[in-house]
């Protein structure tokens, strides 16, 4: 039976990526599902983990397969360029071994997965635009209700998201 490990936060911290792997690697486990801010392609630096993924597979290392829902601290630009490159898939692919999901998307993986990344930064305030913040990280009205859709239709057994909704919280008797 294929195994796999849902993980927070990254933000570029490539030692711990390195990390999760190697661990990931030794357990057998295939997949690796990053709930965002994986640190993905910031404008202004050589991105970590595109170097990393790129020479895990120059070396061929086995490992799992890593998929990210995308948070509000990764380049939504980029995304959208792979997205369209790649004619819109619900699996966007980065680089071998490492893909990003649509926002939100449906995997028939492990009894049925659905995944919406982004959120609604608290400090984009503090950020310039196309840099370090993007207008498109926090899902839209319809994205969110295409979520939901999602949720109702497919009934999977595991939801991923960067930022959990509002709705979620209250459900469970939040302020």
């Amino acid at each position: 039976m294929d195994k796999f490990l849902v993980i927070g936060d990254l933000h570029a911290h490539i030692k711990e990526l390195a990390q999760i792997d190697e661990w990931a690697n030794k357990r057998q486990i295939k997949y690796i599902f990053q709930v965002g801010d994986l640190g993905m392609c910031w404008p202004s630096e050589d991105c970590k983990i595109i170097r990393y993924f790129n020479k895990r597979a120059r070396q061929r290392r086995n490992g799992a397969t890593w998929i990210t829902c995308l948070g509000n601290h990764d380049n939504w630009d980029k995304w959208d360029r792979f997205r369209k490159e790649q004619n819109y898939p619900d699996l966007i692919e980065y680089m071998p071994g490492l893909y990003a999901t649509n926002r939100p998307a449906y995997l028939d993986l492990f009894g049925g997965m659905v995944l919406c990344g982004g959120a609604v930064s608290s400090d984009a305030g503090h950020r310039i635009e196309g840099a370090d913040w993007w207008r498109q990280e926090a899902p839209s009205q319809a994205e969110l209700q295409q979520f939901m859709d999602l949720i109702e239709e497919k009934k999977p057994r595991y939801v991923i998201t960067h930022d959990g909704p509002e709705f979620a919280h209250e459900a469970r008797g939040g302020d």
